[in-house]
């Protein structure tokens, strides 16, 4: 509500997978390399994440079209066996459905990052197609440092259409 209130509009991002083999592979491939089990067994790092599974299931509440009718989000079941899509409000809403109905499932990592501190932002304004401030190009460019060092082959960048982004 307070994003609403703001002019924001959220979009939410939900995977579910109940798939117990791709959540082992995934469980292999990825969690047991965490900092937080690098000291661990392997088969004590698995049952330390399988627990925090059981946990999260018990508290997690799944988007519900009827229920959150005022949202706009995509859920993407077993890695893409399935797919609700709830209410999407724009270009950037499609483009994230778009590339996420249309991913393959391989192993990959996908970064996410914010633009950088924008003059808007240091007015506290919400919103709006300001450039960024000194300190926000200079986020933009350690960001470029960083993913040339990360040197990602056939790298896709996606951003929105506002100037602070492009920056």
């Amino acid at each position: 509500a307070r994003c609403k209130e703001r002019g924001i509009d959220t979009f939410f991002v939900e995977s579910v997978c109940n798939d117990d083999e791709q959540v082992f592979k995934n469980i292999m491939q990825v969690k047991v390399r965490l900092v937080d089990y690098k000291a661990m067994k392997i088969e004590d790092a698995i049952a330390d994440f399988k627990e925090r599974i059981d946990y999260y299931k018990t508290r997690y509440i799944p988007l519900n079209p009827d229920i959150d009718a005022n949202l706009s989000f995509i859920t993407m079941v077993d890695v893409g066996r399935h797919f609700t899509i709830h209410s999407l409000q724009g270009y950037i809403q499609m483009r994230i459905v778009r590339y996420l109905v249309n991913l393959h499932l391989k192993p990959r990592v996908i970064y996410l990052s914010r633009h950088g501190e924008s003059e808007y932002n240091v007015q506290q304004l919400i919103g709006g197609d300001s450039d960024l401030t000194p300190r926000g190009e200079q986020y933009a460019l350690a960001l470029r440092q960083f993913m040339s060092k990360e040197n990602v082959p056939n790298l896709e960048v996606w951003c929105s259409t506002m100037r602070r982004a492009i920056q």
